[in-house]
């Protein structure tokens, strides 16, 4: 992520005196805050010439936006507003003041009372609250539709350009993890920088495929070219990552360079610093700071959080000093109210179920346990959406979920790092199982020392199409479930690929292997269990071998197999077995 392997998003602007060079109708005029000569001494030495290139032609020609011509429709002044910036309100005004303060910046070129280019391109604007909590006169989003009808400007643009490696929370706690495991008390620090992709301007020669068109409040229309790099081009944010990555590595660079034990981190406009200890933390925000002042680059001071323990990053709260994650607390708040409201109507806004499933696939990183049992909200989503519902249904299993979803939220808002990396090995209980079709299920612990097994009821039709191996492997999975310790982990190894599938995946075709999956998942959930479901051969692995003889009663075969376990405990789990299986099918006991 410092730009070591990056590649070029964009072409080469034309620079004066190349062939098709020409800025007669809009000249490039610098705007940006951005100080090129600092930045291109700095990246000096960096290791990648592409990358020193692109940075170079950035702060002294622009960026291109990497748009094909030939898929590009006719230019067109005149494309209406979206409705927020033509009706009378907040909306408009605000919409109005942005364009205001973008031409005081120099940012907008004009205005202009009729089109200042043969081939401009305008662009739908308007405006959206930028918080929930703040309103549209004090803070709004200003959105230029650049994906606006048919052979837009974004459809113009190759996916190829627009695709970015974004960094992952696991990185940054890789590298807390890792210090921690070396010995130090690591401190994190993160900042912003100030109106991110505007710092970046458009070359020339794309200046007037940014337009917009806007009926000022004296009823006069005025055109506009937005000179620096819009908010919703596709290819924006990895031409932006560009100008992220080289800072990126001069902050590492530096870092190094002083000795400090430091790592960094960016995802666009978003920095995090890790230091092994709080002076080293300390020592890294203090280059950076510099490093930006240096190059010209304001931070957003409402969001730099100087060297702390623990802090917000990318939307999770990292902690370093309890190692955990989690989700702030006024998004837990709404998730929950809005999952409870899902599991009592039976109904919701689409838009709502669709932000909410949104916010769990987002939020799953702090949540592991939980991820699994957003699939049937997806479906449901899904469904609404394909359907065109404003009002979605959502399925009994989705409901169902999102009453545990919501009770878990609660009871166990954060996660450690330490189950990121859980080793089956390494879990509080590893436990080898098996079953058989006739005999039943069994099983051992490697490290608990107990031993089980139960025959089937009467009524399991272990020899019925969709009652397959999995299903019996799994009732097994569902016993030690319900008897792990809560808050503790659990390993479980079966030699059955299909149910670690089912577990990877959280869903299964098999209506009653769903049905047992989805118990599982529940236990696990609730009682905070983390569970690990690994596979071994069949054949030639010991624990597999042992787990068979169980599945079939034989404890004698058992212990002589494996002489550990003369002195283990025997569990009694043929209730437990009746109850699971009934989930599934009507069966009684013999």
């Amino acid at each position: 992520m410092d730009g070591t392997t990056w590649t070029r998003p964009t072409p080469a602007p034309t620079r004066p005196g190349q062939p098709g060079f020409d800025e007669g109708w809009l000249p490039f005029v610098k705007t940006s805050p951005l100080r090129g000569s600092a930045l291109n001494a700095a990246l000096s030495n960096h290791p990648n010439l592409d990358l020193r290139d692109y940075v170079r032609d950035m702060t002294e020609y622009g960026v291109t936006l990497g748009v094909d011509a030939a898929r590009l429709r006719a230019p067109s002044a005149n494309v209406p507003n979206l409705p927020s910036a033509r009706r009378p309100g907040p909306a408009r005004a605000a919409t109005l003041k942005w364009i205001a303060n973008e031409v005081k910046k120099g940012r907008l070129r004009g205005p202009f009372t009729t089109p200042p280019h043969p081939q401009l391109h305008t662009w739908p604007v308007g405006a959206i609250p930028k918080s929930k909590t703040v309103p549209l006169s004090v803070k709004a989003r200003v959105i230029t539709h650049f994906s606006f009808g048919e052979d837009s400007l974004n459809d113009s643009i190759d996916h190829d350009r627009c695709v970015l490696e974004y960094v992952r929370y696991i990185d940054a706690i890789d590298a807390i993890e890792g210090y921690v495991a070396d010995g130090g008390q690591p401190w994190l620090a993160s900042t912003d920088l100030e109106d991110a992709f505007r710092i970046i301007q458009v070359a020339a020669e794309h200046l007037h495929l940014q337009g917009i068109r806007m009926v000022a409040e004296d009823g006069v229309e005025k055109w506009y070219c937005d000179g620096h790099l819009g908010f919703g081009t596709a290819s924006g944010p990895r031409i932006f990552d560009s100008l992220s990555c080289a800072i990126h590595w001069v902050l590492q660079t530096r870092c190094d360079e002083a000795g400090l034990l430091v790592s960094w981190f960016h995802l666009l406009d978003d920095f995090l610093a890790v230091g092994k200890w709080e002076a080293d933390a300390r020592a890294a925000d203090k280059i950076k700071t510099d490093f930006l002042a240096e190059i010209g680059i304001p931070e957003q001071e409402a969001k730099r959080v100087p060297p702390c323990r623990g802090l917000k990053y990318l939307g999770l709260i990292l902690d370093a000093e309890s190692r955990r994650v989690s989700a702030p607390e006024d998004k837990l708040d709404e998730m929950v109210a809005t999952l409870q409201n899902l599991a009592a109507e039976g109904s919701i806004r689409t838009t709502d179920l669709e932000r909410v499933t949104g916010q769990l696939t987002f939020y799953g990183i702090a949540f592991p346990r939980l991820r699994p049992l957003v699939s049937a909200l997806y479906a449901s989503s899904a469904l609404a959406r394909r359907r065109g519902w404003w009002m979605a249904k959502p399925s009994k299993e989705a409901r169902a979920d999102a009453a545990i979803i919501a009770k878990v939220l609660r009871t166990h808002p954060s996660t450690p790092f330490t189950d990121f990396y859980l080793n089956p090995w390494d879990c509080d209980d590893v436990v080898a199982t098996d079953a058989s079709g006739e005999d039943g299920c069994g099983g051992f612990s490697v490290k608990g020392g107990y031993m089980f097994h139960s025959p089937w009821p009467v009524g399991f039709r272990v020899d019925d199409d969709d009652i397959s191996t999995c299903l019996q492997e799994m009732v097994a999975a569902a016993v030690l479930v319900e008897l792990a310790t809560p808050g503790s982990s659990l390993a479980v190894w079966t030699d059955s690929r299909t149910m670690k599938d089912a577990f990877g995946k959280g869903r299964s075709p098999s209506a009653p292997v769903n049905t047992m999956l989805r118990t599982i998942l529940h236990t696990c959930a609730v009682r905070n269990v983390h569970l690990v479901v690994a596979w071994h051969q069949r054949d030639s692995s010991t624990s597999a071998l042992v787990a068979d003889v169980l599945s079939h009663g034989d404890f004698q075969m058992a212990r002589e197999m494996v002489p550990e376990l003369f002195g283990a405990r025997l569990l009694t789990v043929t209730s437990a077995v009746d109850r699971l299986c009934g989930n599934v099918c009507s069966i009684t006991r013999a």
